[in-house]
């Protein structure tokens, strides 16, 4: 379970530096050189490109994050059930 909680916060800060970069993009001038950084190089890029690939990572971000959560959800569902069935199994001899 904890795991998982670290996964979801680590989707969450990821998505939050995203949405950030897109907001300080914002205040740059159009026609201002962009680059988008691929490993450990930096690749020059359209400022539409790079809105883009912010807005899929973004997307994609937010799928992954409401999966971490169901995940969450059914294993604390299941660890209830799992506590509750040891107990009556302890309770009953």
């Amino acid at each position: 379970m904890n795991e998982v909680q670290q996964y979801l916060s680590g989707c969450q800060r990821e998505q939050k530096m995203a949405e950030l970069t897109k907001s300080e993009m914002s205040s740059f001038p159009s026609d201002a050189a962009m680059y988008r950084s691929v490993g450990k190089m930096f690749m020059k890029a359209t400022r539409d490109e790079i809105e883009s690939y912010h807005d899929s990572q973004s997307a994609t971000l937010q799928k992954k994050e409401k999966q971490y959560n169901d995940k969450l959800e059914y294993l604390k569902k299941r660890a209830n059930s799992q506590m509750v069935n040891y107990k009556e199994l302890r309770g009953g001899r």
